[in-house]
């Protein structure tokens, strides 16, 4: 047996102490465990004697007992290596979860029941461009608009003392002033020591409110082209029906007053009479410009020029309290026009400012420049399905110091008959966009940064050279009247226009035959066909329309002048492709003077 001082010896098959550890009991971990081993052995060693008096220890039981110990330290260096890397797998769980908890999408925010922050994520920090120090302890009140404010708080209460459960949008404020519409859920959570919590998690919707607002945009437009295209058919069938009523009107009335006495009082009120239907018609043919198809003929012009022309008309229409100030480059824009229409438009759009004063006077602004696509306005432009060209578009503008439109008529003001004033005819501003569309353009309305309305049209110009093309501005000019000489055949549904077509057309020295349709149109050229000089023919009848109507007669007669008539507008009527092409077209209603001159010459 060894000596009482010396360390028995280890068993052949003990584990070897953990690396690092030989010599010291638990290796480096520290004070508290060191004072554990000397209590231990402390009381290992009152043990000791105890069992010593008591019964005699052998060796073969000193080294079984020391194996066990050896083995139950190792054991338990073995389970403290385990929670040492339990712990750090915690720590780097957590680091983990801070992880996903800071860097979230999503804004994460603890509420207290006043609604004070108790915590708050990195995302939540940088979606209020704030410092997360700072937001702890805040009210999160205090990022609500002002406009949000009773929302919020009508939320918190249902959030601490409701259900508990809320989902909710606000518009906050961030630290640079601007604004943020955010979507929150918020679910209560357990109490601390200071009452309950709510977790919330804020979600930053501009990206979706953004696109609500270019869908709802889209959706408005949709509706003003399905608009414009109903209002469209409708301002075409009313041309149609009342041109066709004016017709007999105007042509009655032309003949009989060419029959009364100059100095007759029964002439002046015949005279009066016609002058009031010829304006009707016109407010006819106002409707079939809104619908934007015209036959003018377009060429490339000087846009600054042809404004520059119309200014002593402009200048001469307007009260004398209205002054007129433009502003026009030298030269260009070179556009593709008709400057009869352009002269349309503007006369149109300078009324309308003018009446925006309402009889108190003022300025009107008139200027010409060049701008790109991106600088077209996209809200409150007409038509709605217009969308520009690639390349600079020339823009006319016509700016008064009224008092603006408002907001809530912008979409309603280019729709026929739609006036804000009192006794307006609420057609001006419908010519106007007809007008515009008819050159592949669009008009834009809105307010002016000055207050007053704003007008803008805009016209492409690409491919367009400059071109020295002369025009003079329209005026009323009248046709030359020819005696007629032959037989015309008349095609007509109509029996009052029928009629007055028929006195007319004797007025002017010819004689008639007359159809009610296109199938009796071909009987009775058949059976006439050497008498007949030519025809004039209405456009929308049963049966058999104007244009078979046409193929028909030129089957028989290859070189017959047929003049083609209609209530639409020449480019409504005349915009379709057909085998054969008329002589002429004649709109309604007619005049003497029409009549005369769309006649084939012998």
């Amino acid at each position: 047996m060894k000596d009482d001082a010396t360390e028995p010896d280890a068993p052949p098959n003990a584990a070897p102490p953990p690396e690092g550890t030989a010599g010291r009991p638990y290796g480096d971990r520290g004070a508290p465990l060191v004072e554990l081993r000397n209590r231990a052995e402390r009381q290992v060693e009152l043990e000791s004697d105890v069992i010593l008096e008591k019964s005699p220890i052998h060796l073969e039981d000193v080294r079984t007992m020391f194996r066990e110990l050896r083995v139950h330290q190792i054991q338990l260096e073995m389970q403290n290596e385990e929670l040492l890397r339990a712990k750090q797998e915690i720590e780097d769980s957590r680091a983990r979860y801070l992880d996903l908890y800071d860097l979230a999408p999503v804004a994460y925010l603890t509420l207290d029941r006043s609604g004070k922050i108790i915590e708050a994520n990195l995302t939540a920090a940088r979606l209020l461009l704030e410092d997360r120090e700072t937001l702890v302890d805040r009210s999160f009140a205090s990022f609500v608009a002002p406009g949000d404010r009773e929302t919020w708080i009508g939320e918190r209460g249902e959030i601490f003392e409701g259900s508990g459960r809320r989902t909710f949008e606000l518009e906050l404020v961030r630290a640079d002033g601007a604004a943020l519409p955010v979507r929150g859920h918020a679910v209560l959570a357990g109490d601390d020591e200071g009452g309950p919590l709510a977790r919330v998690v804020v979600s930053d919707i501009s990206e979706q409110k953004r696109a609500e607002r270019e869908r709802a945009h889209l959706e408005e437009r949709l509706r003003q082209v399905a608009k414009a295209d109903s209002l469209g058919r409708m301002a075409g069938a009313l041309a149609h029906r009342f041109n066709n009523l004016l017709a007999v009107t105007t042509g009655n009335l032309q003949m009989a007053m060419e029959d009364l006495p100059d100095a007759s009082e029964t002439r002046d009120a015949v005279s009066d009479a016609l002058a009031a239907a010829r304006d009707a018609a016109e407010v006819s043919g106002m409707l079939l410009t809104y619908l934007g198809q015209s036959r003018d003929e377009r060429a490339p012009h000087d846009l600054s020029e042809l404004c520059r022309r119309l200014l002593p008309m402009l200048r001469a229409g307007l009260p004398r309290n209205v002054e007129l100030e433009e502003r026009f480059p030298d030269r260009g824009p070179n556009v593709l026009v008709s400057p009869a229409q352009i002269q349309r438009v503007l006369t149109h759009l300078v009324n309308n400012a003018s009446e925006a004063f309402d009889g108190s006077g003022g300025l009107i602004r008139i200027h010409v420049d060049t701008v790109s696509p991106e600088d077209i306005p996209v809200r409150s432009r007409f038509p709605a399905s217009w969308t520009p060209d690639e390349g600079p578009h020339a823009r006319i503008a016509v700016e008064d110091e009224g008092p603006g439109i408002p907001d809530d008529v912008v979409e309603q003001i280019f729709d026929p008959f739609f006036s804000t004033k009192a006794f307006g005819r609420g057609l001006g501003l419908s010519v106007a966009l007809g007008a515009v569309r008819a050159q592949e353009g669009a008009i834009a309305a809105r307010r002016s940064p000055k207050g007053g309305s704003l007008m803008e049209v805009y016209l492409p110009t690409r491919g367009v050279v400059t071109a020295e093309t002369q025009w003079t501005p329209e005026g009323g000019s009248a046709t030359d009247r020819r005696e007629g000489r032959g037989t015309v055949l008349i095609v007509e549904d109509e029996p009052l226009l029928r009629k007055v077509g028929i006195k007319m057309l004797t007025r002017l020295g010819y004689e008639t035959i007359s159809a009610a349709d296109g199938v009796e149109a071909v009987e009775v050229f058949r059976n006439n066909r050497d008498r007949i000089s030519w025809v004039l023919c209405d456009l929308v009848m049963p049966r058999m329309n104007g244009w078979d109507t046409l193929a028909m007669l030129r089957s028989l007669d290859p070189d017959l002048p047929v003049v083609l008539t209609s209530g639409f507008d020449e480019a409504h009527a005349m915009g379709i492709e057909a085998r054969e092409n008329p002589h002429a077209f004649l709109p309604k209603p007619w005049t003497l003077e029409r009549l005369a001159g769309v006649a084939p010459t012998a």
